[in-house]
């Protein structure tokens, strides 16, 4: 089975696949290579792309297992060597056509947001 991600930005009122233009005060986008699923994640310019990677990788694993709604997870940040908390809400199924909504904000300003589905 392979889940794709792509963009998913509330503040910036886009739709799923859609490209984010980045400036200093708005999302940027990363890419995100995991086995299973691919593509972008939609970060706040307080957060790196390493750490968004991350976030994603554990709030996916999250999500897979226990299925969407609100969970907190704790996740390391290779530009900071810290740990962060980091509030997660994911709506919808990963198995259905429509997909995972999912985001997570913590840390110091931190936001992640993605939409995942099965491909």
């Amino acid at each position: 089975m392979r889940i794709a991600v792509t963009t998913f930005a509330i503040a910036l009122g886009l739709a799923a696949g859609a490209t984010a233009t980045a400036s200093a005060n708005t999302a940027r986008s990363c890419t995100v290579h995991r086995s299973g699923w691919n593509g972008y994640v939609t970060v706040s310019r307080h957060t790196s792309c390493p750490f968004a990677r991350r976030v994603a990788v554990k709030a996916m694993r999250n999500i897979m297992r226990w299925g969407p709604g609100r969970f907190d997870i704790y996740v390391y940040s290779p530009v900071t060597r810290r740990h962060y908390w980091m509030a997660c809400r994911a709506r919808g199924e990963v198995y259905s056509n429509a997909g995972t909504r999912a985001s997570c904000s913590g840390g110091i300003g931190a936001y992640v947001a993605w939409t995942a589905w099965r491909s």
